[in-house]
């Protein structure tokens, strides 16, 4: 979120509850959303993958598949209402 143009980036794909995403700044950073934003995707189908997201415009970087199931997180899931 860009408090100061009120703008903001956001990540979506159907079916899916994402975690509460966290920041990681690049080393020798200068900008402050120069960095990856990664969160962990639970799919409704039952997969999950770990989901890398460029800082400044939130275009997937990368995404890792665990070969498990991944439960809902306890903090900070996005459910769509029904």
């Amino acid at each position: 979120i860009d408090l100061e143009l009120k703008k903001a980036k956001n990540w979506y794909a159907e079916d899916t509850v994402p975690s509460e995403p966290f920041f990681v700044p690049r080393p020798g950073v200068t900008e402050e959303d120069d960095g990856v934003v990664i969160s962990i995707i639970s799919e409704k189908n039952g997969g999950a993958y770990a989901l890398v997201l460029d800082g400044s415009s939130f275009e997937e970087i990368a995404r890792a598949k665990f070969p498990y199931t991944m439960p809902y997180g306890l903090h900070g899931c996005w459910v769509p209402k029904a």
